[in-house]
């Protein structure tokens, strides 16, 4: 058994642990890009999310949309 392979020892965790967080991260904004922009009429502020914006931006403000979403439920005109 090659010790360096070992999760536990030294933090090691290879390129597979590396990678698979990444993959989640992208799911994870795409999701929330997704329910963020549920009920626009266009798909100028989804296409803005993904492609504009850096990643974390985006999140932010998906974030913030989401939970604007579930705290007050406004209309949609009010949030375009």
């Amino acid at each position: 058994m090659d010790i360096r392979k070992c999760s536990f020892v030294s933090g090691y965790s290879g390129n597979r642990a590396g990678a698979a967080t990444h993959i989640r991260e992208s799911d994870l904004l795409e999701k929330k890009i997704i329910l963020a922009t549920d009920g626009f009429m266009t798909k100028y502020s989804e296409s803005t999310l993904r492609d504009k914006l850096s990643k974390e931006n985006a999140l932010a403000i998906a974030d913030y949309i989401i939970a604007m979403k579930r705290e007050i439920n406004p209309r949609p005109n009010y949030i375009i």
